[in-house]
């Protein structure tokens, strides 16, 4: 089955959307966070001593439970752009590029199912839809390199 790829200039699109949005989220994340933490400080009386842990764990319930939209928004276009990458066509694009595509899309699957058993069984906090998604863009991304060095060497 032959699927319509995207043009290849799509792989620049992706890399420059992923770089951009990743650097939004760090940057909306680390001001959300000193915004949670600027207003614990100012609700609580003043000369109060504040434990760091429990500081720590009241910042995160506040980051949390306080919906931010832009780290969210980043989230999905980081996704995007890293989708954008993976259907771009590779500058020489044949039927063995094509059967390596799905191998390798059928193998991240795999490594996908695997780690979320993983966290199922060994870990108490869940995972995301998106935490699950980005794993196997990823997972697919470095099968496929693998693959692709792999013939260009031999």
């Amino acid at each position: 089955m032959k699927f319509a790829f995207l043009p290849n200039y799509f792989k620049k699109i992706g890399i420059i959307g992923f770089f951009a949005f990743f650097a939004v989220i760090i940057v909306s994340t680390i001001m959300a966070l000193i915004d949670s933490y600027q207003e614990i400080m100012l609700s609580r009386p003043h000369g109060s001593f504040v434990d760091g842990l429990e500081l720590g764990r009241e910042i995160g319930e506040r980051f949390v439970m306080t919906n931010y939209w832009i780290p969210k928004l980043g989230g999905v276009l980081l996704l995007l752009s890293i989708a954008c990458y993976m259907l771009a066509k590779e500058k020489i694009d044949d039927e063995y590029i094509d059967a390596m595509r799905w191998d390798s899309l059928r193998l991240s699957i795999i490594i996908c199912i695997g780690i979320t058993i993983l966290f199922i069984v060994f870990t108490p906090w869940q995972i995301a839809a998106k935490t699950l998604l980005f794993i196997q863009f990823v997972a697919y991304l470095i099968i496929f390199k693998i693959k692709k060095s792999r013939i260009l060497k031999g």
